[in-house]
């Protein structure tokens, strides 16, 4: 057996697991199930990583066929990004991004945003691209864009003159 599945079996990991489904309730975080058998599905894996070595916010707890339906919904996900141009990753990436800033939890560098990943998470919140744009390279590069920033400028930019957005 391949250490891939060894590293399952590891102490290390069941706890893990345990405290991944213990913050579930013992219930799919999709569809709330508590009959089915449960998993903790990885969001996402890294060469080398033992599946412990995860911040906890990258575990999903599911029951079998939401765990399933998941791993479809990844590999489809892969399929698309193969379909792309790599160039056109990062705005995808960036509306991804958009998405986990709506909650406070998540962060990013804005010196750490290409314009491509900039004007992607501008598309999620409904950001003309050149303000979001202009509000990454008007701060400091380890400035935290998080989802506050990120309502104040779209109420910003919703109620600058026009003139002001598209400069």
């Amino acid at each position: 057996m391949s250490d891939f599945f060894e590293n399952y079996k590891h102490p290390k990991w069941q706890k893990k697991r345990l405290e991944i489904l213990e913050r579930a309730d013992f219930k799919c975080e999709n569809c709330g199930e508590s009959e089915e058998e449960l998993s903790v599905h990885h969001g996402y894996y890294e060469k080398g990583k033992k599946p412990w070595e995860y911040n906890d916010f990258t575990f999903t707890c599911l029951c079998d066929p939401c765990h399933e339906q998941a791993e479809e919904h990844r590999k489809g996900a892969q399929r698309l990004a193969g379909h792309m141009s790599p160039f056109d990753v990062p705005m995808v990436c960036g509306y991804a991004l958009g998405i986990l800033l709506d909650g406070n939890a998540w962060y990013v560098e804005a010196g750490k945003l290409s314009k491509k990943a900039s004007d992607g998470i501008a598309d999620s919140w409904g950001i003309n691209r050149n303000a979001m744009w202009n509000f990454v390279i008007g701060e400091e590069s380890n400035y935290r864009i998080n989802g506050a920033a990120l309502r104040g400028l779209r109420a910003e930019v919703r109620s600058a003159p026009r003139d002001k957005v598209s400069a």
